[in-house]
């Protein structure tokens, strides 16, 4: 019995193997081609080729569309990071120049305002507009040169001490020494080397055909490139009206603090009449500097006519009192980005001691 149980187990064990041994190879070819081994390796339709091709552009569109907007903004922020730190050099630049217009050394102590020319060394110009010229002197401080567009600032302060020790020499925006003025008061009894100041003449203008801020120095004659794509620059003055209108009056001692009272442009300015001896120019007491830079690379907007804030060109907008509406940039300029900056700027020489207050 024993015998038999054993064979019967050992039969079952061995008869699946044999059948396995005895099947045919096409058989067990067409078994497993069923099997879902191979059927996982069946090739692609043309459908499902098609339907993943379309699912690939979709994926592809799309990450190019975020690159070139991601492109664009950074385009679009590098210039106008440009024209911001291109203008913030402008008024640096201007702004250290108009605040020491008139810097002179003190030679006397007259408390009246109206007359504190006659405290100062220097007595000639240190402040002045003209409107599309440059100085034809820069001794006397007049208008009529050669032709520019625009607006025209120029300064003169004195260079150096003369009276007392000597700090080291200001060169004009060109690296030139001072131009050495005489002295303009007859009575003044200093000890001045050959009766001459050393004095700097600065005059900043644009030039329409290259975009650029220029600076004419001492010698009147050379030009110096100061920064580019600066395509517009205008300046409005703060004008003491209540001082003009007192000088050269007993009343003139009323106004011992000056303030400015009304926004003028350089040809209100040039155009009105001396007063108590005094040119009108002696009456302004800030500058209002606007420039509008535009960036250099074009294509960084993809706005075909983008809009911006001009500088004002009339002293209602320049006082805010009539709107200054935004406009479209020029034709050249498709693609580019404009900006315009505006600061104010006093005359230290004129200001005045303690704050401003109405008369």
């Amino acid at each position: 019995m024993s015998t038999r149980s054993q064979f019967s187990r050992t039969d079952l064990l061995v008869a699946p193997d044999f059948h396995f041994r005895k099947m045919s190879f096409a058989k067990f070819s067409a078994k497993l081609s069923t099997s879902g081994s191979l059927a996982s390796s069946r090739g692609r339709t043309l459908i499902e080729l098609i339907v993943a091709m379309a699912l690939s552009l979709l994926i592809l569109l799309g990450v190019g569309s975020l690159f070139l907007g991601a492109n664009q903004s950074s385009r679009t922020a590098s210039g106008i990071s440009g024209a911001e730190e291109g203008a913030s050099y402008v008024m640096m630049v201007l702004g250290n120049a108009i605040r020491r217009a008139g810097y002179s050394e003190i030679i006397g102590k007259n408390a009246s305002p109206i007359d504190t020319r006659s405290n100062l060394l220097y007595g000639g110009p240190r402040f002045r507009g003209c409107v599309g010229s440059l100085l034809n002197d820069t001794v006397a401080g007049t208008c009529g040169g050669a032709a520019v567009t625009g607006d025209v600032l120029a300064v003169w302060f004195q260079a150096n001490n003369v009276l007392g020790p000597a700090q080291g020499a200001t060169t004009d925006c060109l690296g030139l020494a001072a131009q050495p003025f005489n002295i303009v008061d007859p009575g003044f009894k200093g000890a001045i080397p050959g009766g001459q100041i050393p004095v700097v003449v600065n005059q900043y203008y644009i030039n329409p055909a290259t975009n650029s801020l220029m600076c004419r120095g001492n010698n009147g004659v050379t030009d110096s490139e100061l920064v580019r794509n600066v395509v517009d620059f205008k300046v409005f003055y703060s004008f003491d009206d209540v001082a003009y209108a007192a000088a050269g009056s007993s009343s003139s001692a009323l106004n011992e603090r000056p303030a400015g009272r009304s926004i003028w442009d350089a040809t209100a300015i040039s155009n009105t009449a001396p007063v108590g001896g005094l040119s009108p120019w002696e009456f302004v007491l800030s500058a209002h500097v606007c420039v509008t830079l535009r960036t250099e690379e074009t294509g960084v907007t993809s706005s075909i006519a983008p809009t911006f804030t001009p500088c004002p060109t009339d002293v209602g907008k320049a006082a805010g009192t009539a709107p200054n509406p935004a406009i479209g940039a020029p034709a050249g300029d498709i693609g580019a980005i404009r900006r315009s900056y505006t600061e104010v700027f006093t005359i230290r020489s004129r200001a005045a001691p303690t704050p401003a207050t109405p008369i």
